[in-house]
């Protein structure tokens, strides 16, 4: 679960109340440190999540990998003919 706390940093540093953000399953514990960052804007999240092997497949996965996508608007409205 993704939490956020508010805080007051002055006069002296105080901590608000929890919040959860959203449940966060599936994350990748090939990963050392942070799963997750934060976009500069703080709207949206980026994190690393462990998908579950396709039905038959070796419950052992080969090695880590990661899909980025670039121009993926571009490739969309290709697709559908705009």
């Amino acid at each position: 679960m993704l939490m956020a706390v508010q805080v007051q940093v002055s006069p002296v540093f105080k901590p608000g109340n929890p919040v959860k953000l959203f449940e966060a399953r599936n994350i990748s514990t090939l990963v050392s440190g942070s799963f997750f960052d934060v976009t500069k804007d703080g709207r949206r999240f980026i994190m690393i999540k462990e998908l579950p092997p396709p039905p038959g497949a070796s419950a052992t996965p080969a090695g880590p990998s990661f899909v980025v996508v670039v121009n993926w608007l571009q490739e969309l409205m290709a697709a559908v003919g705009k």
